[in-house]
């Protein structure tokens, strides 16, 4: 008697971590981690359940490697440095005077495009910033992963060479620059319809950042 085949699934047994943290990312931004159950994340990465736990713990440790990665893409957008050479700010801000502006104005508008344009960033930070922000704090907190250290770099050097008028403190600076940022990527429809900014995009940003640019070194100079 022949015997019989055992029907497959239709899952492999074993999945490329990048593919579960692709799947994961997107099911997380339209959804949010605790919206998201184990047995969705298998069925979209058809894998087996295992496969989360052998790869990343559980489902909140790849939660966690999802943000992890969401806050690399601003990092790796810091750590490029080719167009924040003196002669490529130059071209790219003319509107500003000194290369310490064109500089800081750089900066930060590569954290704005990112948070604000980069669709699951954008959705995955908001909602973890609306459930109290534990892991994010964690992860910007982390040498490796933390996305503050070089605008904290910049404004410590600059206080650090006498630029800033006596009492100023780079670290409410700091809170200062980034809260117009954050604002914008939680609040979209608010900048669009209340305050008739039309949409959050690139030139948006960018007129932001002049403008937080200008305000601290106008501002704050010595």
């Amino acid at each position: 008697m022949p015997t019989k085949k055992k029907r497959s699934s239709g899952r492999p047994a074993e999945i490329d971590p990048q593919k579960l943290l692709d799947i994961a990312e997107a099911l997380f931004a339209d959804r949010g981690c605790a919206a998201t159950t184990h047995r969705e994340l298998a069925r979209r990465a058809r894998c087996n359940l295992a496969m989360i736990s052998y790869h990343f713990g559980s489902k909140e440790g790849l939660y966690k490697a999802t943000l992890a990665r969401c806050f690399g893409r601003v990092r790796a957008a810091f750590d490029c440095n080719e167009d924040n050479t003196e002669e490529c700010v130059r071209k790219d801000w003319p509107e500003l005077a000194t290369t310490d502006e064109r500089r800081f104005a750089a900066i930060i508008f590569k954290v704005g495009k990112i948070l604000i344009l980069d669709e699951h960033m954008h959705k995955i930070y908001s909602r973890e910033m609306l459930a109290g922000g534990r892991q994010a704090v964690a992860l910007l907190s982390n040498s490796e992963t933390g996305v503050m250290s070089p605008l904290r770099a910049f404004l410590e050097g600059m206080a650090a060479e006498g630029k800033f008028r006596k009492g100023i403190d780079w670290r409410l600076g700091l809170i200062t620059i980034m809260g117009p940022l954050v604002y914008s990527c939680l609040n979209g429809p608010v900048i669009r319809d209340v305050y008739g900014f039309g949409k959050t995009d690139e030139k948006y940003i960018r007129q932001l950042c002049l403008h937080l640019t200008r305000t601290m070194f106008e501002g704050w100079k010595a």
